[in-house]
């Protein structure tokens, strides 16, 4: 699943129908009334909860997934349902949606546009997403295959290094600004010859060189 397919827009495409109904002043009796006709469920496309001087707070409706430039992408529809909440300056800062049917929470930076933060279920696998100011990833915590692991990467979205379990053996792995792995140690070493992880040997540091070949391995 793509990141920019899941990220939550900033801005609410269209305003929904508005609760307008309010319980004015009056006597018991008026109050009785309004307690009976009180409905069960209120049906609405959208809600926004507003402060003293008018301003939006937060606003419960379906969104629209954004585009590259942060504007409501038309390529999505607004069927997916979300809360977000905004500042006294009226930008989104925060965000609970369902997109693409999986649950996440977003952190938006004080321009209220870039993400920051967002944690969500990826195939059922929980993920939090850390981004620079530009809205890179540059740093995720997940459960990959059931194993916990940490992805470092760099500004252009190469992975530079890991941290984690592999079929549960614990390393550590740094890779080149070209892809290649360069080091990796751990319980869980590679075969010179053939690449491939051998569980049955002890803790060992590798080196790897240019096209990623291992050159080095200790013991």
């Amino acid at each position: 699943m793509c990141v920019k397919d899941v990220l939550l827009t900033a801005f609410v495409a269209s305003v929904g129908g508005l609760l307008s109904g309010l319980v004015s002043g009056g006597n018991a009796r008026a109050l009785a009334q309004a307690k009976q006709v009180s409905p069960r469920s209120v049906e609405a496309r959208e809600f926004r909860l507003i402060d003293a001087n008018g301003k939006t707070g937060a606003v419960l409706g379906f969104l629209r997934m954004a585009s590259d430039d942060g504007t409501p992408s038309k390529d999505y529809p607004e069927r997916e349902p979300g809360l977000i909440l905004t500042d006294a300056q009226g930008r989104t800062r925060a965000g609970v949606a369902l997109s693409g049917g999986a649950p996440g929470v977003s952190l938006l930076d004080k321009d209220g546009r870039t993400v920051r933060a967002w944690l969500a279920l990826i195939d059922d696998s929980p993920a939090l997403f850390l981004h620079d100011q530009r809205g890179n990833i540059r740093c995720t915590l997940a459960l990959i295959s059931g194993e916990p692991r940490i992805t470092m990467k760099d500004g252009y979205g190469g992975t530079r290094g890991w941290l984690g379990l592999l079929n549960g053996q614990p390393g550590i792995s740094f890779y080149g600004v070209d892809g290649h792995r360069r080091v990796l140690f751990g319980t869980a070493p590679v075969e010179p010859e053939t690449g491939r992880n051998d569980y049955s040997e002890p803790p060992s540091l590798l080196i790897f060189g240019a096209q990623g070949q291992p050159i080095w391995r200790a013991p």
